[in-house]
């Protein structure tokens, strides 16, 4: 059992979370192949699993990666990629990082997670809301993963970009 907190008022459904995705040029497909759930960035297979449950709360993560980047940042490192890619293949692998990296990296753009254990749930907070619940650790990792790669997964110099321009703004919004 899950509960996508934010995605209704933030996302609206899980397609919408993979559309946002998509415009930050993961192109996103879900298949369903042999009992298993399969999430490709192009051909690539970035999440699997047998259990629907956790597809949904990996998109959900990572459509919340890119919820919160204001146009004005993303447009521009978008549109330079887009010309980048029209003459050059980028070839890398596409890995999730691990939680603590989702954490550290999730800090440096406005993000405080904080997961909380409170058998036989899981919970994610950030600051003070809960953004996501579970009852295996499973669900949570799925969550975390998608965020993780969300906040991570474009190639550099353009994630590292995207990070200075989010962490910029948030300090201009704090009055720092």
């Amino acid at each position: 059992m899950q509960k996508l907190y934010w995605l209704e008022t933030h996302l609206g459904t899980i397609d919408g979370a993979i559309e946002l995705a998509n415009s930050f040029l993961w192109n996103l497909s879900l298949t369903y192949e042999g009992e298993q759930w399969y999430i490709k960035s192009n051909e690539q297979i970035i999440f699997q699993s047998a259990s629907r449950e956790w597809v949904d709360a990996f998109l959900y993560g990572m459509g919340l990666a890119y919820e919160g980047t204001p146009d004005w940042i993303s447009n521009p490192i978008l549109d330079e990629l887009r010309e980048t890619l029209k003459h050059q293949y980028l070839d890398f692998q596409i890995i999730s990082p691990p939680i603590e990296e989702t954490i550290r990296i999730g800090k440096l753009t406005c993000w405080n997670f904080k997961i909380i254990e409170n058998p036989p749930m899981f919970y994610v907070i950030d600051g003070e809301p809960v953004i996501y619940s579970c009852d295996s650790i499973e669900g949570l990792t799925a969550f975390m993963n998608g965020i993780g790669l969300g906040l991570m997964g474009l190639p550099s110099p353009y994630q590292e970009r995207i990070i200075e321009g989010v962490t910029e703004w948030c300090k201009k919004i704090c009055g720092e």
